[in-house]
């Protein structure tokens, strides 16, 4: 959870891992928000033991397949030395996909491990929580400007770039790299892929690519 308090008022925004989550906090705080409290990638189960009150509640969701994939690139950039390119290919990803997918099927996986990025968004926010999607991220900026919550001159920035050379916010991007084609050649990953991450199609109206 990130608390962000500017004079009486207080939000809560649920940070969901690859979702937009740094530029949103960055644009917060552009603002005049201070934080006050700054532990992200906390489902509900944890969140909701916090004994805090806010005036407002919102959070990002990303189409699940953008989200798995930007996962992907992050695991692979962490493991690339400073310098070399991003080794990625469908059959890596698909490999990789595999053996996670596998893992937490089978219950032999931690689901919060690498600071939650595998867990469902589904399991991040609740019935008080106002979505935006990270595809439609200038409805955020028009409800905050409504809200007051930001100037009226604010855009939302999207600093990352999924293929960036390094981990930090700024950091150039790499090559065009593009894994849309590893989910219609690898139609059992892709089952596995949905009965582990379908409640997040449901629940926030993404559409399932017919493979």
């Amino acid at each position: 959870m990130s608390i962000f308090k500017r004079e009486e008022d207080i939000i809560h925004f649920i940070h969901i891992p690859k979702t937009g989550g740094g530029s949103m906090s960055g644009f917060l705080e552009s603002n005049g928000w201070k934080v006050e409290i700054s532990e992200k990638h906390k489902p509900q189960e944890v969140w909701k033991k916090y004994k805090k009150t806010w005036n407002y509640q919102f959070s990002i969701v990303r189409n699940p397949y953008d989200r798995v994939e930007s996962v992907y690139f992050h695991m692979m950039r962490a493991l690339t030395r400073p310098g070399d390119n991003l080794k990625i290919s469908e059959s890596r990803f698909s490999n990789f996909l595999q053996l996670v997918l596998s893992k937490i099927l089978l219950e032999d996986f931690d689901m919060h491990a690498d600071n939650g990025f595998w867990l469902p968004q589904s399991e991040f926010t609740d019935h008080n929580t106002d979505i935006f999607k990270l595809e439609n991220i200038n409805e955020i900026t028009r409800k905050f400007k409504n809200l007051g919550y930001i100037s009226s001159e604010s855009i939302f920035p999207h600093w990352r770039h999924r293929a960036r050379l390094g981990h930090s916010i700024q950091s150039p991007p790499g090559g065009n790299i593009s894994l849309s084609k590893m989910w219609s050649n690898n139609p059992d990953v892709h089952k596995m892929f949905l009965k582990v991450y379908e409640k997040d199609f449901e629940k926030f109206e993404y559409e399932i690519r017919k493979i």
